[in-house]
């Protein structure tokens, strides 16, 4: 079990809102979202067409931020190969490939259970992704997961524009907040608003820099299956 510092224990209880990114942070799906564009690509026959896609594939997956946005991505890819017209297939067929995948997938140990503790002590859970807002809610909905959220919100706004909404929309200041996520873009949301930030230790980590408040998983956070507050 991690060593949890004492402030990650008082933000908890004395904050009103907690916000949670999704894949790598609810659901074990980074590998899912990487290995998607791979076989999008041979899916799509677009990696025959275009040989050299592969290797740019995973030199944009590198890039920071893991290359961005799906639509990002294939944006990269469709201009630097001049194949414009594969673009929206491309993505169609990415969400498809995450959708099937994603729910078959494993949560992270202990996120529902902590979802839900959440709830019951009165804290607003929110869901903040770079996922396209349609397609995570859709995603939410089949994974049987909706109820847990007080809101989801996904692309095609950023995380630091999305937090801001749900902060005026709920009334809920930044100091009163906590954001557990496993990326950069969760870290800089956070820095960006001066929201306490938990990161979710995975291979997946892409942090630019040492994160001092860090988690396994959510198991550090329940007893007996019930929220507790202390070490």
């Amino acid at each position: 079990m991690d060593k949890i510092s004492s402030e990650i224990f008082n933000e908890l209880k004395s904050c009103l809102g907690v916000i949670f990114d999704f894949d790598g942070t609810i659901v074990q799906s980074n590998n899912i979202k990487r290995d998607g564009f791979l076989l999008t690509i041979e899916r799509t026959n677009f990696s025959k067409n275009h040989p050299d896609s592969i290797s740019l594939i995973n030199e944009i997956l590198s890039q920071p931020n893991k290359g961005g946005t799906r639509v990002e991505v294939f944006a990269k890819l469709t201009e630097t190969l001049k194949a414009p017209e594969y673009k929206q297939l491309l993505i169609e067929t990415y969400a498809a490939i995450c959708q099937e995948k994603i729910l078959t997938a494993a949560e992270v140990n202990g996120a529902k259970c902590f979802l839900s503790e959440l709830q019951k002590h009165n804290k607003k859970v929110f869901l903040c992704s770079l996922t396209p807002q349609n397609a995570l809610q859709s995603l939410i909905n089949k994974l049987g997961m909706s109820h847990y959220f007080t809101e989801v919100l996904g692309t095609p706004k950023t995380k630091e524009v999305n937090i801001l909404q749900l902060m005026h929309s709920h009334k809920i200041p930044p100091e009163r907040l906590i954001l557990f996520g496993d990326g950069e873009s969760d870290r800089k949301a956070a820095l960006h608003h001066e929201i306490f930030f938990v990161a979710l230790k995975n291979e997946y980590n892409d942090f630019n820099q040492e994160v001092p408040n860090k988690i396994s998983d959510y198991s550090c956070f329940l007893k007996s299956n019930q929220l507790c507050y202390d070490k």
